[in-house]
């Protein structure tokens, strides 16, 4: 979004510059990833329909629009970095933010990297195991070397031409006759909390002048993640197709506190600027939808819904010990630094001193 720069009195800034053709660029690189790769398994599981998935997928792609519109208000009237956490922060405070980042620390981005891993990992080793699953140790070696940035880098640029390739095959063995698959494709499993997690396996794979870079990219992105879908099912059989697990994305609870934040912010601080203004009806359906995609699988999945819960609120004494207490010995705030400076120079990173501070 930007690069860094030095201004004359030698603070460190970011130079904020962003064209239409960036602003697309960047969306349709963030989006798509290894999600697209197994996610078709999670919708299908859920469904148990072709039709039915592929309704999934494209009402993904626009309710992942109307996310994208969201946060694109926020983004523009919060201006700094931290996403989640610093929109949470300024609407709500710093304890509901801490709990956003703990989630994100210990399940959100944990999962979401073990996921882009073991993709990577299965699609290396399977066609070396075309009649079989391959083994699970050799999988998980490669994944080892798939969290390697330099392997990441790679992969990332080769996406795009994986899809394209998929498409066309799928829609070139679809030309041949091969229509098998797609036989009463209406038929299937319709059931509440299965269409729920079914949309979570689709929103998945699309979790990254911005209105209309967002009206160009997510289209693009919602057809090619269907045309995708297509070729799956014009080539894999129903019975293959939801043979393998899919992993669920958990986040959904702070990308809804987040938008109830940018409403909130609507009504108490009025008076800030906008750039961007979304029309209230958009976030008001966005959060029916979060709403949906929260309390009915915590109805038909109690128990998980039960840990995940619990894990979060295990960040409120975190937050007290650790953030909230003031007068730490000196040991600690003397080892804190240390850690944070040590940090700082392996991940190349440094606060960017024109920010305002987060309470403004």
């Amino acid at each position: 979004m930007g690069e860094e720069s030095h201004a004359s009195d030698g603070k460190v800034v970011l130079k904020r510059k962003i064209t239409l053709f960036n602003g697309v660029g960047i969306i349709i690189g963030t989006i798509i990833g290894s999600g697209i790769f197994i996610s078709p398994t999670g919708v299908f599981k859920n469904t148990g329909s072709v039709a039915a998935s592929l309704i999934i997928w494209l009402l993904s792609g626009l309710l992942s629009t109307l996310g994208a519109l969201c946060y694109a208000e926020l983004g523009t009237s919060i201006t700094r970095s931290g996403g989640d956490y610093a929109y949470i922060y300024t609407a709500f405070g710093p304890l509901p933010a801490f709990l956003r980042l703990w989630i994100a620390l210990l399940i959100i981005r944990p999962t979401t990297q073990a996921i882009v891993a073991l993709t990577f990992g299965h699609y290396v080793v399977k066609p070396f195991y075309p009649e079989c699953q391959p083994p699970q140790d050799a999988v998980k070696l490669l994944a080892a070397v798939c969290l390697c940035e330099y392997i990441l880098g790679i992969t990332r640029h080769s996406k795009l031409l994986a899809l394209v390739v998929i498409i066309i095959s799928g829609i070139s063995y679809i030309g041949i006759g091969h229509t098998e698959n797609f036989q009463n494709s209406f038929e299937g499993d319709y059931s509440t909390g299965g269409i729920a997690l079914a949309f979570y396996s689709g929103l998945f794979a699309f979790g990254g002048n911005l209105p209309r870079a967002i009206w160009i990219a997510m289209p693009m992105v919602t057809t090619i993640y269907a045309l995708a879908n297509l070729a799956y099912f014009a080539v894999v059989s129903k019975i293959e197709m939801g043979a393998n697990p899919a992993v669920a994305a958990t986040l959904w609870l702070s990308v809804g506190a987040s938008v109830v934040g940018m409403l909130w912010l609507r009504r108490a601080k009025p008076d800030i600027p906008r750039p961007i203004k979304v029309n209230l009806i958009i976030p008001y359906v966005f959060l029916v939808a979060i709403g949906f995609l929260v309390i009915i699988p915590a109805i038909t999945e109690p128990k998980d819904t039960a840990i995940g819960v619990a894990i979060l609120l295990s960040g409120i004494p975190v937050y007290y010990a650790c953030v909230k207490w003031q007068n730490k010995p000196k040991v600690y705030d003397t080892c804190s630094g240390c850690i944070l400076r040590f940090l700082q120079k392996i991940c190349s990173c440094i606060y960017v001193e024109s920010l305002e501070k987060m309470s403004n």
